[in-house]
């Protein structure tokens, strides 16, 4: 695509889909300086993502909001095992803990957290309130297409989610197909939050 033609948001379809089979195995495809870096995050297999440590403090607050929602509060006990953080890996929680001063159960962190998983949603987190699933817009610029078209559907009309890194420096995503499907709304959650929402997420593809 010639930059000269690109008319911003209103010509944002034009961009092809992102798949992760689209995505080199090594880092070599990170737009960060070296010297950012301070670490990859890689499964075997699938491709490896350049953490800066600016990722690295915005997965923290990211990790935070969500550790937030669930209902830690500085000082406080939290345990891990509760419905909703089987979104989060270990690492995410207690990062986002530190970030909180949270107190987390060890007991709690079970061994499965320990994975790296690179394309893992930061962008979604639960509500314990509204019993929603919210997305995080304001990191990340959030589409809803029919997977057969990737033409855009209708708000609050099921379809694959693709998401955008808004505020990622090592290894930022255009229009990422992130293998999840929703129905996104921007009604405000019963929470009070105002970033979009879905109910469910109801399927891979």
């Amino acid at each position: 695509m010639n930059p000269a033609t690109f008319g911003g948001l209103s010509d944002w379809a034009r961009l092809p889909i992102l798949h992760e089979s689209d995505l080199p195995a090594t880092a070599d495809w990170a737009v960060a300086p070296e010297s950012w870096w301070v670490r990859t995050d890689a499964l075997p297999g699938r491709p490896s993502r350049v953490v800066t440590d600016g990722d690295a403090i915005q997965q923290a607050d990211l990790a935070a909001r969500a550790l937030w929602a669930a209902g830690a509060r500085p000082g406080q006990p939290l345990r891990i095992g509760r419905p909703g953080l089987f979104l989060m890996t270990r690492p995410a929680i207690v990062a986002g803990a530190n970030r909180i001063q949270a107190l987390l159960d060890g007991s709690d962190l079970s061994l499965e957290r320990d994975r790296v998983v690179p394309f893992s949603p930061p962008f979604i987190f639960t509500c314990f309130e509204g019993e929603a699933v919210h997305w995080n817009d304001d990191h990340f610029l959030i589409e809803v297409v029919d997977p057969a078209t990737g033409e855009a559907v209708e708000p609050g009309v099921i379809g694959a989610v693709l998401i955008t890194d808004l505020t990622r420096e090592g290894s930022p995503l255009l229009r990422f197909w992130t293998r999840q499907s929703a129905a996104v709304t921007e009604t405000i959650c019963d929470c009070g939050r105002t970033l979009p929402q879905s109910r469910s997420i109801t399927g891979r593809h």
